[in-house]
C-alpha cells in the first residue's frame, strides 16, 4: 500500500469526499406526509422568512402540531429548527432565496448542509478516537471510522432533518471529552463535557437528562476536585437554561409542546410488554437484527476506565426509558429510531474490540456484520420516515399490520420503484399478498409525495389499491 494511502490526511480527504457524494446525491428535495421532518422545516421557514414561530402560513403541512391562542406550532424541540431558520434568515436575505419559489432547493440545501455536517463530524472525531488505540492498521481504523456512518441508522437518517443524529453527535462529543478528561483532568476539558451533554437535551430530552447525569458523575468519580464536576453540571445547565428560554419565548410554556397540556403528540403507553421490546431490539424493527455490528458494543470487562462504564450504562438505561415510555417504534419511521442518538457509544466500544482482538475469525465476524449493517441501512435511506405499523394505533386489519418490517417495506417500496418486474419485487409482493402489497406502495408514494410511483402503482395489472 501507498505512503499516501496510510496519511491520515489522505484517509480524511476520501471520507469526506464519499460523504458529500452521499449527502449531495440521496439528500431528499420533499418532506414527506409522516409529518417529522416537516414540522421542522415549516418551522425553518416561519422563523427565516417571517420572523414568528407559529407555522400555518408556511408551505409544509404535518401532523406533529399543537393549536394554541390562535395559532399551529410545531411540537418538536425546537433548537435544531430555530438554528436552521436562523441560517436560512441570512441566506434569504442575502440571495432572496424564499420556500415559495424555491421550495425544492432549499429543501435540499438543508438536507445536504445538516446531514452532511453531521456525518462529517462523526466520522472525524471517532477517528481520531480510533487513532488512539494503540493497535490495528490506521487503514482499518479508517474503515471503522467510516462504518460509524455507513453501516447504522445514522445514514439511513442522514438525508432528511432529524433530531436524532444530532444527538448522536453530541453523545459521541462527550464520550471523547469524558475520555480526554480521565488522560489529563482540567476544567478546560470538563466544561465542554457539560456543554455537550447539555446539547443533547436540546435534542432529546429523555436520552440528554440521562448523557448529562452520566457525564457529571463520570468527571466526579475520576477527580478528586469536586469543583471540576461542577463545571461540568454548570456547563450542562447552561445549555438546558437556553434551550428553556427559547421554548419560553417562543410557546410561552417551559415544557415541550409534544407533552405540554393535553394538545401535544406524545401518548402514555398502556404497557407495552415483552413482545413490543423484543420487536424493537431483534424483530421487526430491530435495533441489534439491523445493526447487529452494536451488539458486540455490550461487552463489559472490569478493567474498564469510568468514562466506558458510565457511557455503557447510559446505553443500557437510555435502551430501557425508550422501550418503556413507548409502544409505537417511533411511529411512521425505519427502525426503531429513539435508539439513534446511542449508536456512537456501542458503536465506539463495538470498533475498539475489533482493533485489539487480532483474531482473523472474530474480524471476519465483525466485517460480516459490519457489511449487512450497510445493506439495512442503506435501505433505510430510501425514505427514513416510512409508512410503518405503529401497534396499538395501527387498527386491527390495517395494511401495516401485516408488513411490519420497515426494511421488507423500503426494500419493497425502492424494488418496485426501480425494478418492478425483478424476482426480489415479485417476491416480495407474493409475500405479502397483492392486496396488502399494492396498498403499501401506494401509501408509500404518497407519503414521499412521487406522483410517478403513485401512477405506476396505479398501471399494475391486478388488485387495485
Amino acid at each position: 500500500m501507498s505512503s499516501l494511502a496510510r496519511s491520515p490526511r489522505f484517509l480524511r480527504g476520501a471520507a469526506l469526499v464519499l460523504l458529500g457524494l452521499f449527502s449531495i446525491v440521496f439528500a431528499f428535495d420533499e418532506v414527506t406526509l409522516a409529518g417529522n421532518d416537516a414540522t421542522r422545516f415549516a418551522v425553518i421557514q416561519a422563523v427565516g422568512e417571517q420572523q414568528v414561530f407559529h407555522i400555518e402560513n408556511t408551505a409544509f403541512r404535518s401532523v406533529d402540531v399543537v393549536r394554541a391562542n390562535g395559532h399551529v406550532f410545531s411540537d418538536k424541540p425546537l433548537p435544531l429548527a430555530w438554528s436552521a431558520g436562523m441560517i436560512h434568515r441570512a441566506v434569504h436575505f442575502l440571495t432572496g432565496w424564499n420556500f415559495t419559489d424555491n421550495y425544492f432547493l432549499l429543501v435540499w440545501l438543508y438536507n445536504v448542509l445538516i446531514g452532511f455536517t453531521v456525518n462529517v463530524l462523526l466520522f472525524w472525531w471517532i477517528f481520531n478516537a480510533f487513532r488512539r488505540v494503540r493497535r490495528g492498521t490506521l487503514v482499518l481504523k479508517w474503515v471503522l471510522a467510516l462504518g460509524l456512518v455507513f453501516s447504522t441508522w445514522l445514514l439511513s437518517y442522514s438525508v432528511l432533518l432529524n433530531n436524532h443524529t444530532p444527538a448522536a453527535l453530541t453523545i459521541l462529543g462527550c464520550y471523547i471529552l469524558l475520555e480526554k478528561f480521565r488522560r489529563a483532568p482540567s476544567v478546560k476539558t470538563a466544561f465542554p463535557a457539560g456543554i455537550a451533554a447539555g446539547g443533547t437535551v436540546c435534542f432529546d430530552l429523555p436520552i440528554g437528562g440521562l448523557c448529562c447525569a452520566a457525564s457529571v458523575l463520570a468527571i466526579g468519580a475520576m477527580d478528586k476536585k469536586l469543583s471540576r464536576a461542577a463545571i461540568a453540571a454548570a456547563g450542562a445547565l447552561i445549555m438546558l437554561a437556553a434551550y428553556e428560554l427559547l421554548n419560553f419565548h417562543a410557546y410561552n410554556t417551559w415544557l415541550p409542546l409534544y407533552i405540554a397540556g393535553t394538545t401535544g403528540t406524545y401518548q402514555v403507553p398502556q404497557a407495552p410488554g415483552i413482545g413490543y421490546w423484543i420487536e424493537a431490539l431483534a424483530g421487526y424493527r430491530g435495533f441489534f437484527l439491523y445493526q447487529p455490528f452494536l451488539f458486540l458494543g455490550l461487552w463489559f470487562s472490569k478493567r474498564e476506565s469510568i468514562p466506558d462504564r458510565a457511557m455503557l450504562l447510559l446505553a443500557l438505561a437510555g435502551i430501557v426509558v425508550y422501550l418503556v415510555i413507548t409502544e409505537e417504534f417511533g411511529g411512521w419511521a425505519y427502525g426503531f429510531r429513539y435508539l439513534i442518538p446511542l449508536i456512537p457509544i456501542l458503536y465506539y466500544r463495538a470498533g475498539r474490540m475489533v482493533l485489539l482482538k487480532a483474531s482473523p475469525r472474530f474480524r471476519s465476524l465483525a466485517a460480516v456484520l459490519l457489511l449487512w449493517g450497510i445493506v439495512t441501512s442503506a435501505v433505510g435511506a430510501y425514505v427514513p420516515f416510512c409508512v410503518s405499523y405503529e401497534r396499538g394505533r395501527s387498527v386491527q386489519d390495517h395494511f401495516t399490520v401485516f408488513v411490519r418490517s420497515s426494511f421488507l417495506g423500503n426494500l419493497m417500496c425502492a424494488s418496485f420503484e426501480y425494478a418492478p418486474d425483478s424476482p426480489l419485487t415479485q417476491a416480495l409482493i407474493r409475500h405479502y399478498g397483492d392486496r396488502i402489497a399494492m396498498k403499501f406502495l401506494y401509501e408509500s408514494a404518497c407519503n414521499m409525495k412521487k406522483t410517478e410511483l403513485i401512477q405506476k402503482v396505479m398501471n399494475r395489472k391486478g388488485p387495485r389499491p
